[in-house]
């Protein structure tokens, strides 16, 4: 199941809806959901941000798990 949903409403605008779990690591809670109208300027801009966030964290050094 996808948490986003994106679709166009107009020819400037577009909805985004997003679900998320009300605390992380509570994928299994009930979502709460947000939804969003922007520009598809701003759209870019997001998807660009995310993309960025996304391949820092994946960049950052990992913890081993001892036991």
């Amino acid at each position: 199941m996808k948490a986003f949903h994106v679709a166009p409403v107009a020819e400037t605008v577009m909805m985004v809806r997003i679900e998320c779990s009300p605390t992380p690591g509570q994928e299994g809670a009930k979502l709460d959901a947000a939804q969003l109208g922007m520009s598809p300027q701003h759209a870019l801009q997001l998807a660009e941000d995310l993309r960025k966030t996304a391949e820092h964290i994946l960049a950052l050094p990992r913890l081993e798990k001892t036991h």
